[in-house]
Order: C-alpha cells, then structure tokens, then sequence
C-alpha cells in the first residue's frame, strides 16, 4: 500500500499492534501484477531494517525495488560511493531463489500458512537518505523497527509445500521449531528436504505429520524447506 493508503493504520503497524496482510500473494497472486516494494537503498546506515525488507518482499513473492526517485538526485554520486556491497549481494541470493531452484514456489505457486517458530521480535534502528515527505512516508527517514530476526513465508505448488527462512541478523541463529505439515498443510506422510541458497543440506521424513526443524541458519543466507507428500498423505 501507498501512503495515502496505509497513513491511517501506520502508526498501528509501526507500534506492531497490527501486520499488514500481503493481498497481493494471498489473493490476487494469481491474477494480478506482481508486488514491487522495497523504498530504500543499499547502504549501510540503514542496517538490519534493509535486509529484512528485501527478504520480505522476495519471500512473499514480491521483487525488491530500490526507490530511486525519492533521493537526493544532486547527491547522486556520493551516495553511489557509499553502496554496501554485501547488501547489493543479498540481493542476488534473494534473486536465486526466485529464478532458480524455488521459482515453482515464488513464481507460479499459491501463498500457504507459515509456520510459528517462536522468536521474539527485536528493535532495530535504521537511517536513509529519503529527501521526501510524502504523508508518512517522511516519517521513514530514520527510527526504530520491531522485527523478527527471521523471515519465514510458505508456498504451496501442486501437491508440494515449500517453507521459506531468512535470518536477516549479522549474527548465526540457532533455530529448532516443530513444523506440524499436517495442521498446515494437510500432509500426513512425506519428505522433508533443506535446501540452502539452492544446495541440498539435509533430508528427513515427516513423523505422523510433522518435522522436527533444527539448523544452525547463516546470515542472510535462504533456506527452503521442500515438503513433498508420501502415497496417500
């Protein structure tokens, strides 16, 4: 949503009182354009907030977009000189998925229920070079965001599910959840296979519906776990 869309609700979301819901994926996924959203830049005062963002987005089924046009176009060479290029790469991990080895899911298939994986929500400060005041969104100059160190999305495609998780800290996570695929998902029986940034990193079965989920996640690298259902689940 714009600002003249969301200003009423702003203040709610950025108190985390209420969570905008992705109606682009969730309905019209299949029907309409597909979501760019980004407004920010790849440098390094805007921290965590940008790696969450771009995740967000790419893994909701969205593409990343950097909003050029709401910047200081004077300033445009300084601001090139001070691009981060870990965040440009992440970027291209985020790309990869969606072109590669998770495009049936991203792409083609239809948004499906997350999965709770217990973690607390942390404050991260941002600064960017936004030179706008556009109803709220001058109000995104700089501040505080409430937000989970991972991001986690899930699709479905034909019979197969795909759950996706980003740890979006500069920090290794020690994540271990139950994924319960058949209150989810509907999928009593099957495999459960990781993938990281599109390679194999381990397998196993799903026990009476469910995985239990634990790995070591790296910084803002892409897992994707591919549920693929037994005979008859």
């Amino acid at each position: 949503m714009s600002g003249m869309e969301h200003d009423e609700i702003m203040r709610l979301v950025q108190n985390d009182v209420a969570e905008k819901i992705p109606l682009f994926e969730y309905v019209y996924h299949e029907y309409s354009g597909v979501r760019m959203d980004g407004f920010t830049l790849p440098v390094s005062s805007v921290g965590v907030p940008y790696y969450y963002t771009m995740a967000y987005t790419a893994l909701n089924g969205g593409i990343p977009e950097f909003n050029y046009e709401c910047y200081d176009h004077s300033a445009f060479a300084e601001l090139v000189g001070q691009l981060d290029t870990d965040m440009i790469r992440f970027i291209d991990t985020l790309g990869k998925a969606r072109v590669d080895y998770a495009k049936n899911f991203l792409v083609y298939g239809s948004m499906a229920r997350s999965p709770y994986l217990g973690l607390e929500k942390q404050s991260y400060s941002y600064e960017t070079p936004i030179v706008i005041n556009w109803g709220s969104v001058g109000g995104l100059k700089s501040g505080e965001m409430l937000l989970s160190p991972v991001v986690v999305s899930a699709f479905r495609y034909g019979e197969e599910v795909a759950v996706f998780l980003c740890n979006i800290t500069g920090e290794e996570i020690d994540l271990s959840f139950t994924l319960d695929a058949l209150s989810l998902y509907g999928m009593a029986s099957g495999e459960a296979t990781i993938i990281k940034d599109g390679v194999e990193v381990s397998a196993g079965s799903l026990t009476e519906g469910k995985y239990a989920f634990s790995e070591k996640l790296e910084s803002c690298s892409v897992y994707m776990i591919a549920l693929t259902p037994g005979q008859g689940a």
